[in-house]
């Protein structure tokens, strides 16, 4: 019995770490570079915007029907609907953290851009974005585990 529910909570694992790794790091990173650079940060939350305007469930079916059903399928619909939520999360920690002085500092001496946002930015937001988890992960899942998106042969989903 016990090998049973780890065998069927080993695809859960997996597709709720990958998911949160693919949507919440993307969002992260994509968060952090609309925040320091103002030009596209009013492009990048419009996109944003319009991906929560969708609910979840829907982009789950929408892919579903261009990918097929799948595990795969289900883990890019849980990256997706992690995306925007990782976005707006980072975002506001990085605008915290861009108007600090050791920024300043670092834009005054000349360092690169991308080594300002390495060290200073998203070193000092990784406090603040902690908040990045699978509590959206886990009801998606379930969800996917309910209308069959995950299911591909005789594989098992632990939901």
């Amino acid at each position: 019995m016990l090998s049973r529910i780890l065998h069927g909570t080993r695809g859960t694992l997996q597709i709720g770490l990958i998911s949160i790794m693919l949507g919440g790091f993307g969002g992260a990173i994509i968060g952090v570079i609309g925040a320091y650079f103002r030009r596209v940060d009013l492009v990048i939350m419009r996109i944003v915007d319009v991906l929560l305007s969708f609910p979840s469930v829907l982009v789950a079916l929408a892919l579903a029907g261009v990918l097929g059903p799948g595990q795969l399928t289900l883990t890019i619909a849980l990256a997706v609907a992690a995306f925007p939520s990782a976005t707006r999360i980072a975002r506001s920690a990085a605008l915290t953290v861009v108007h600090r002085e050791y920024v300043e500092s670092a834009r005054a001496v000349g360092l690169r851009t991308r080594h300002i946002l390495l060290r200073y930015v998203l070193r000092n937001c990784g406090a603040r974005g902690h908040r990045l988890s699978d509590a959206s992960v886990r009801p998606g899942h379930a969800d996917g585990g309910f209308l069959e998106l995950s299911r591909a042969g005789n594989s098992t989903t632990h939901s």
